[in-house]
């Protein structure tokens, strides 16, 4: 179940142009701790999650926290390497 919480928002990250380090800054860490919370290392916190799902919704309003961390029915987000 973890491993689909971080290929959402990497998956979220990656589709709307962010990087690894614009995501640390955003959330007051450097990026090798980002890092490991996006591969599930270290959890993200439910401020944490706030911080990205507000700047996510600058592209989409609709989005959630559970859409950005707890789904994988990412289709159209899918192909992206």
């Amino acid at each position: 179940m973890m491993e689909v919480i971080f290929i959402a928002v990497y998956n979220y990250r990656r589709y709307y142009g962010y990087t690894q380090k614009d995501f640390a800054l955003l959330i007051g860490k450097d990026r090798k701790t980002y890092a490991l919370k996006e591969k599930g290392v270290i959890n993200f916190s439910p401020k944490e999650m706030l911080v990205i799902r507000d700047e996510l919704r600058k592209f989409d309003k609709s989005l959630t926290i559970d859409q950005i961390f707890f789904t994988s029915k990412l289709d159209k987000l899918s192909n992206l390497n």
